[in-house]
């Protein structure tokens, strides 16, 4: 979603480029199943993080909020886990519910 989005460009990604070297940068997303009023990771469509990564470019991996992604491995708009990591292959997909979390542990 959007609302995270400012924090990790100001605070994790410069932490993440000094630890790690200028590699790093965000595709926001925006929902368009609900609205752009909706900014939250966990009602983001897989089209919509789909969309946003093609138009970022080519990247060896995507962090993908696991707040978007139920139990059973689909999106709100039935787009599987799967069939994102497919159509942004060969980078790598991980989905992670602490997304936040494990991307300020990263940039310490």
């Amino acid at each position: 979603g959007t609302d995270f989005a400012p924090i990790i460009e100001k605070r994790v990604i410069p932490r993440l480029e000094r630890r790690f070297g200028p590699r790093f940068s965000l595709a926001r997303a925006t929902n368009s199943l609900l609205g752009d009023r909706v900014t939250v990771a966990g009602l983001l469509p897989g089209r919509d993080i789909l969309a946003a990564a093609k138009a970022a470019g080519l990247a060896d991996i995507w962090l993908v909020p696991g707040e978007a992604v139920n139990d059973g491995g689909y999106f709100l708009d039935d787009m599987t886990l799967e069939e994102l990591s497919s159509q942004l292959a060969p980078a790598r997909v991980v989905a992670e519910r602490e997304l936040g979390q494990a991307l300020l542990e990263l940039a310490l």
